[in-house]
């Protein structure tokens, strides 16, 4: 594992076309419309965070049965 890793070209590039994004976005607002912006950037990644937490039947099946399969690997072991 290394330590300090160099940033890659295509990392630095979309660094950039993100930040010229952002600078399109907050170009001409006021401090209002700005704080409004950026109140809305924060809910939309809390909601995409949430929504990452959120698992599908098959998910949980999967899930279940892995721990069952880890329960079962602890007794064969004693």
């Amino acid at each position: 594992m290394r330590l300090f890793r160099r940033k890659k070209k295509a990392d630095i590039d979309l660094l950039e076309q993100r930040l010229d994004t952002i600078s399109d976005l907050t170009r001409g607002l006021g401090r209002t419309e700005f704080n409004n912006l950026i109140e809305g950037v924060k809910l939309v990644f809390e909601a995409r965070q949430k929504l990452n937490k959120v698992k599908t039947d098959d998910e949980k099946e999967v899930a279940d049965i892995d721990e069952i399969e880890k329960k079962l690997e602890k007794e064969l072991k004693k």
